[in-house]
């Protein structure tokens, strides 16, 4: 997944999105990934069912900031429903 401090934009935040999603999946705690606004910006959101603060991950387990010029909002859902 490339992470990027820059906020340039080389793709749009659908092509982001799809581009990270399966990265962002195979993270812990992740169940879905979406598109929404903060501040009114646009971002990549990234739902968890419970936010662990980071000295209890991995480098290679925190959701980034930025993808691709996009920044993420991280929301807890709690446990989706069992289909």
């Amino acid at each position: 997944m490339k992470i990027s401090t820059m906020l340039a934009h080389d793709m749009t935040i659908y092509e982001a999105k799809e581009k990270s999603e399966a990265d962002l999946m195979r993270l812990p705690n992740v169940v879905g990934v979406g598109l929404g606004t903060k501040a009114g910006q646009e971002v990549i959101t990234v739902l968890v069912t419970k936010k662990v603060p980071l000295t209890q991950l991995q480098p290679h387990e925190i959701v980034p900031p930025v993808i691709e010029g996009y920044m993420t909002d991280v929301i807890t859902i709690g446990q989706p429903p069992t289909p």
